[in-house]
């Protein structure tokens, strides 16, 4: 009999979603006949009680499971040597910030199957918690332009609720701002649905590059409105761009001068042109007031040079001076206000949760135990004390200095 583990959320700040909901654990448990073990957590979205009811047991000891899930990265000294981990790693962008995280999983000979790798046949994710990333980051962002603009709190979504949006964007006060959003996937649909919620009118990218106008308006751009060949004989193509990102360039700097608000909500491949420079954020011609970095990469390894650090829940907003380079206040006069909450679903614990453990339960574990599987090994970064072939781009990032010597021969 199969066993899974769910584990409690250590990394601080403590996120609030779970992987598996109790509906599709008994769902699990009755198709599949696994034992389901969920540790104790005061903070997670769905009680003990629920998942007891569901017929999952409340068990400390993970350490007999075939695999263990949880949403955020797994702290170092939580992690157990030998076992078979699914997460939201956050290492294979080579994120810096956890570059031990990823050494620990060849360490300890840990197998890393990372959420955000599961795609399908045609390269599209099939489980994430984008959608509602695109949802309250969007919201978020009204927020922010509203407190500046005219001091006002028109309320956050994680103290409120979702049902209480409407009334909340009814206050809102961005006079005249011009708005792009960036990307066409699951975390832009919920950026457009809360734009078209506060009846911002959607104009197409020329008519927003060319007009002017009186009262805020959006656009929508996909890669080939942003990227371009390097080779200028060649023409944009997708399938190219997302295989080779490192073959174009940005196009996105007329955005820059005519927009004063950027939603962020397009997946960014490191090896991918930054949407802009600091360079350019420099100039006098850079227009961009506000931005909300849905996406949340951290620069140096991100499409927008000034998300150099993450925001939180409580405090979602910081200043940056381009001229400076230095992080300041939010809502001062010359800065940016920028947003990069990293967790935002987790206003939304109950509603993100129950979406992505629905996708999780349908396309996943039919074939969670599959090792032959393509999907399951094209998302396992590490096994065996090893990178696997997938992910063996990452060996310059990984191996370093006394690791490298202590690992390659």
């Amino acid at each position: 009999m199969k066993k899974i583990g769910i584990l409690r959320e250590e990394k601080q700040p403590v996120d609030n979603r779970a992987p598996l909901t109790p509906e599709d654990c008994k769902k699990i448990i009755e198709k599949y006949n696994y034992k389901i073990y969920v540790q104790h957590s005061q903070e997670r979205c769905f009680s003990d009680a629920e998942y007891k009811a569901a017929g999952a047991e409340i068990q400390e000891n993970l350490f007999e499971c075939d695999i263990i899930l949880g949403v955020k990265e797994v702290p170092i000294h939580y992690l157990i040597p030998g076992k078979r981990y699914m997460f939201f790693s956050h290492t294979h962008k080579k994120q810096a910030h956890n570059l031990k995280l990823i050494q620990s999983f060849i360490d300890l000979k840990i197998e890393m199957i990372d959420y955000e790798c599961l795609t399908n046949s045609e390269g599209e994710r099939l489980v994430a918690f984008g959608y509602w990333a695109g949802i309250v980051g969007a919201f978020n962002c009204l927020w922010m332009i509203t407190k500046n603009n005219s001091k006002k709190d028109i309320g956050r979504i994680y103290k409120d609720g979702y049902q209480n949006i409407q009334k909340m964007l009814s206050n809102i006060d961005i006079k005249n701002a011009k708005i792009v959003v960036t990307g066409t996937g699951r975390v832009a649909s919920g950026v457009v649905e809360i734009l078209n919620k506060a009846n911002i009118r959607e104009v197409s990218p020329i008519d927003f590059l060319e007009n002017e106008y009186t009262k805020p308006v959006f656009t929508q751009l996909s890669t080939k409105e942003i990227y371009t060949p390097r080779i200028p004989t060649q023409e944009y193509s997708r399938e190219e761009f997302y295989e080779k990102p490192q073959l174009y360039r940005s196009i996105f700097e007329p955005y820059i001068h005519k927009s004063n608000v950027l939603i962020n909500a397009m997946f960014w491949d490191h090896k991918a042109p930054k949407l802009f420079t600091m360079k350019e954020m420099k100039k006098n011609e850079f227009n961009l007031e506000y931005i909300a970095d849905i996406t949340c990469d951290i620069a140096p390894e991100s499409s927008v040079p000034s998300t150099v650090r993450p925001t939180t829940i409580e405090n979602p907003v910081f200043g940056y001076l381009p001229l400076r380079e230095k992080v300041i206040e939010p809502f001062m006069r010359n800065a940016i206000d920028i947003m990069a909450i990293p967790n935002l679903p987790s206003e939304l614990p109950r509603e993100a949760s129950t979406d992505f453990s629905s996708k999780l339960t349908e396309y996943v574990f039919p074939v969670l135990f599959d090792k032959e599987n393509e999907m399951i090994k094209g998302a396992t970064i590490t096994k065996n004390g090893k990178l696997t072939e997938a992910f063996l781009y990452l060996e310059s990032f990984v191996y370093e200095d006394e690791f490298r010597a202590a690992h390659i021969k």
